[in-house]
């Protein structure tokens, strides 16, 4: 083949699919880092579109609502923390997968100060019944998703009935989530160290 031949060769064209996955992939990146940095008071549509190059026209043809948006900007951010979660849980060997290794990378997966944008939506959520509709079903679906990596990772090492499991992951993720909450007030990071290591001891003491 001649250079001239390879000059001329024309880029592959993106599908529709692709073009469209890639727009929802930077308005949801947009969308994310302006609740970080701006928060929820602050958050609106226009900004977005700013920060993702994007009208306001094509936004919407992607999410139909603010709240829509706002809902699958969640989606977006707690896919990742799973994600980054249990790839990070199975890079372990299968002697290092224990309960404590487990609960300890929760720990530090939930550092992230992208959380933020998680406690001011749900907190926006408490007194508007719409976005409050939009968000249930994905935090019911989050919750659901952990147990059953947590089961997946953790059954074999945690042999306890299915409810104390099932309670003690609640407990887990509760507990961490708040430490984030109080962290991004405040800024004792010893108190999670604190909490973590009592959360490790009774961990340990359940699954012997």
């Amino acid at each position: 083949m001649t250079d001239a031949a390879v000059a001329v060769r024309p880029t592959p064209r993106r599908t529709q699919a692709e073009r469209r996955a890639d727009a929802t992939r930077r308005l949801l990146d947009a969308a994310l880092a302006c609740l970080v940095e701006d928060g929820f008071a602050h958050f609106s549509t226009l900004s977005v579109c700013r920060r993702a190059g994007m009208s306001q026209g094509g936004l919407f043809r992607h999410f139909s609502t603010r709240d829509d948006l706002l809902a699958a900007t969640m989606g977006h951010l707690i896919e990742r923390h799973l994600h980054e979660w249990e790839a990070r849980f199975l890079e372990l060997s299968p002697a290092e997968r224990t309960p404590d290794a487990g609960l300890r990378l929760l720990s530090t997966v939930t550092t992230d100060e992208r959380l933020r944008a998680v406690f001011d939506v749900a907190a926006a959520a408490r007194t508007d019944p719409a976005l409050r509709e939009r968000l249930a079903p994905l935090l019911t679906a989050f919750m659901e998703r952990m147990h059953s990596l947590a089961r997946d990772a953790l059954g074999g090492s945690m042999p306890m009935g299915e409810p104390i499991f099932t309670a003690a992951i609640d407990l887990a993720l509760s507990t961490v989530m708040g430490l984030a909450l109080l962290e991004s007030a405040d800024g004792d990071l010893g108190r999670r160290e604190r909490v973590v290591q009592l959360l490790q001891a009774d961990l340990a003491q359940r699954s012997s």
